[in-house]
């Protein structure tokens, strides 16, 4: 699947005619699509620096939805949206129904992101009910039940079946509730004291995958989106496309999803090769005797300098290579790799299962009350 590039454009310290400008012009450069926030007061300084604690958040700003509107009229053919609506702010019905109608002004261009809320600034001074943070993604669930529900009734019907998108990266209750309705998972490459950005990204994909399978979803119906912040980029780690050798059974069985990547990972051999380790392709059905074995050593295709620079990288900085997904470009096959630093991919995951099932004895009883 090709990469999809987003704006985020804040809608806040500016005049309308400036941010709607912004708006053309992204479309203009080829952006995918350009998200806005659902909020009523600034997130930023003017200066781009963070409120302090307890301070009172003020400036220029304008309200979501009805940008949307204008948006979706002045643009042809970027996708627009939320990222995200806060589902308190409007009764689950109307917003489907707010959404239906930018979808037809937009001819079916609307990209629905929801998440539960958190600005308690918003809450207060607009009349909502703060509650709790699990109260609101108790919430958050019955409304994005009632908001299929009511997309379904509508006349007309939307342009299109218009993608949810559902940020925040929540392990109980969030991700769960991305197996059960959204289209598209936004989440962060958040940095931690366990993992790095891009060590967090790949955990909360395979916690997703997880519950899809739990949900009986098949998880290749997700698409992934990655919130970057650009003064951050230093933190990221490094991403590398792959071509893989493969069977013609086993293109076929990818083809239906028959293959499970999580407990894979890949490693350099004495002949200087780069070799995927640990991937199951399950059999293809119509096959025959000369079906592939399910979880045999495969082949990547790198550049022979690439291979050597990994080889150092491997040697010299204790860079651990992990695989991410197998998805489809063109014609061919390719595999998206992780360089994470740490342990061996193989022990890597056997401690983070570790810590996470102690966590989550730790909170079991925490949690049932959820």
């Amino acid at each position: 699947m090709k990469p999809r590039i987003a704006v985020f454009l804040q809608p806040q310290h500016a005049e309308y005619d400036q941010i709607r400008t912004a708006a053309l012009e992204s479309e203009k450069i080829g952006a995918d699509v350009i998200y806005n926030w659902d909020h009523f007061y600034p997130l930023y300084k003017e200066d781009g620096t963070q409120w302090g604690e307890g301070e009172r958040r003020e400036g220029k700003h304008f309200e979501c939805w009805t940008m949307l509107s204008s948006w979706a009229e002045v643009t042809s053919s970027v996708e627009i949206g939320p990222l995200v609506t806060c589902n308190s702010y409007r009764n689950p019905e109307l917003l489907a129904d707010m959404a239906r109608t930018v979808d037809h002004i937009s001819d079916g261009r609307l990209i629905l992101g929801i998440g539960s809320g958190w600005f308690e600034q918003d809450y207060e001074e607009y009349g909502y009910e703060f509650g709790t943070a699990i109260w609101r993604l108790k919430e958050l669930e019955k409304s994005l039940e009632r908001i299929v529900n009511r997309m379904a009734k509508l006349d007309p019907q939307p342009k299109r079946k218009i993608p949810i998108l559902i940020g925040g990266g929540g392990e109980k209750v969030t991700l769960r509730l991305v197996a059960q309705y959204a289209d598209i998972w936004h989440g962060f490459a958040t940095k931690t004291e366990e993992r790095s950005g891009i060590e967090t990204v790949a955990h909360k994909n395979n916690v997703l995958n997880n519950w899809c399978e739990k949900v009986g979803r098949d998880p290749n119906e997700i698409s992934r989106s990655i919130g970057i912040d650009i003064k951050r980029i230093d933190l990221a780690d490094d991403l590398l496309e792959a071509g893989i050798v493969l069977k013609g059974s086993e293109i076929k069985s990818i083809r239906n999803g028959n293959i499970h990547i999580k407990s894979g990972w890949v490693d350099i051999n004495s002949d200087k090769e780069l070799i995927l380790h640990d991937v199951y392709i399950g059999p293809y059905t119509q096959g025959n005797l000369f079906n592939h074995e399910e979880k045999r050593d495969r082949k990547l295709l790198l550049h022979k300098r690439q291979i050597e620079e990994l080889q150092k990288n491997i040697k010299t900085k204790g860079i651990t290579l992990v695989p991410l997904r197998v998805y489809q470009k063109k014609s061919f096959f390719k595999v998206e790799i992780v360089l994470a630093k740490g342990k061996k991919e193989y022990d890597k995951r056997h401690a983070i299962k570790e810590k996470q099932e102690k966590r989550d004895l730790d909170k079991q009883i925490k949690y049932n009350k959820l």
